[in-house]
């Protein structure tokens, strides 16, 4: 693990011959402000060098930070990495024709390093079926078409090996559904539109303007172009957002849970884990030293509990095994139909769904799979 410290520190680093060891000799300041002092005192007492202090670069490219005035230049971003690693790290600068939209320049590190690869077991993709079809009856019908037709393509004999013929059943059913309904794709939508593209275009070059000549005309073009590009933003995030609420509420209030969660889970934030538990008294504890006393409590009670005085005989008794007939066509189909939908798929990767709308044929080549 290499442990590398990014951000904005507010610390001037100056090149005082003292820290050359922690900071190097390419500094863009002379003398260290309190802050830079400060980093340099956590680099040096938690073994990390400053990396972006140490590449030979114009003062262009080591600035990180315009002040309002638009005149002075200051190097207050750091990168830090730790000693063992520091020749991972072979070029640091900033970039100052990022369009970042902020008054700090883009600090760019090359880091080169050669890390032990892990060998992972090869996953086969499940695909996801676009299931919601199959409430259709026209597209119920044509995927039961395709069924049969799998199924004759692939010429299955239950009688040779059930095995062999059940991977045969299910890649005919995994063809049919795939030719048929096909498979979900996952919308890529973003709230980035061409309006947000024109609106970043149009202050990029205002930006630049005001970069190469640094005039009080320059500025306020940009100040201004900065806010309508702004505005032009939230206005087109806000839009795509209500959209998105607005197409869950309708999935929701229409009895389309499975759209309607899918919304919800793929644009909700992170929802931190409530890591709490009661005592005997019913109170919260959170610290974790007391939800441990509580678990040790809690088990010793449980597993030092008293016997009982008398304790039931478990008393075995033969009894002749029940006769059980062979399962009947009645009895598959039966069960096929009762299969529940939006279930998670088995080791085969076939939803019921698939199963329990596949035709007359399919049950019957199940049923013969079962005898």
């Amino acid at each position: 693990m290499i442990r590398i410290v990014i951000g904005d520190f507010n610390a001037k680093c100056g090149r005082e011959p003292q820290y050359f060891p922690c900071i190097g000799k390419e500094s863009l300041h002379c003398n260290s402000n309190d802050n830079g002092q400060r980093l340099i005192a956590f680099a040096t007492s938690n073994g990390l060098t400053v990396s972006s202090t140490t590449f030979p670069h114009k003062n262009i490219h080591k600035a990180t930070w315009k002040s309002p005035d638009g005149e002075t230049l200051n190097q207050i971003d750091h990168i830090l990495i730790q000693n063992r690693y520091r020749s991972t790290i072979h070029d640091v600068r900033s970039h100052r024709g990022a369009d970042c939209d902020t008054d700090h320049y883009l600090v760019i590190a090359k880091l080169r390093s050669k890390l032990k690869s892990q060998s992972r077991l090869k996953q086969d993709k499940r695909a996801k079926f676009n299931l919601e079809l199959l409430r259709d009856e026209t597209a119920r019908k044509n995927y039961e078409n395709e069924v049969r037709k799998k199924l004759k393509e692939n010429n299955v004999q239950i009688e040779i090996d059930v095995d062999l013929d059940w991977e045969k059943v299910s890649n005919a059913i995994k063809k049919a559904a795939a030719t048929s309904i096909g498979e979900l794709k996952r919308s890529r939508d973003t709230w980035y539109n061409d309006v947000c593209r024109i609106a970043v275009d149009k202050r990029r070059k205002v930006r630049d303007d005001f970069i190469k000549n640094n005039t009080q005309t320059t500025k306020e073009a940009f100040i201004r172009e900065r806010k309508i590009c702004k505005s032009a933003l939230q206005r087109e995030k806000r839009k795509f957002f209500n959209n998105i609420l607005h197409t869950a509420e309708n999935d929701h209030t229409q009895g389309r849970t499975r759209n309607f969660f899918r919304v919800i889970k793929q644009y909700k934030k992170f929802n931190p884990i409530w890591n709490a538990i009661r005592d005997q008294d019913g109170q919260m504890l959170m610290e974790p030293e007391s939800r441990a006393e509580r678990w040790k409590g809690y088990f010793e009670k449980l597993r030092n509990g008293k016997m009982p005085a008398q304790p039931v005989t478990h008393v075995e008794y033969e009894r002749p095994e029940p006769y059980v007939e062979d399962v009947s066509l009645d009895e598959v189909k039966s069960a096929i139909i009762g299969l529940k939908n939006w279930k998670a798929p088995g080791m085969d990767n076939i939803p019921t769904e698939l199963i329990k709308y596949g035709g007359e044929e399919l049950h019957v080549v199940i049923y013969r799979l079962c005898q």
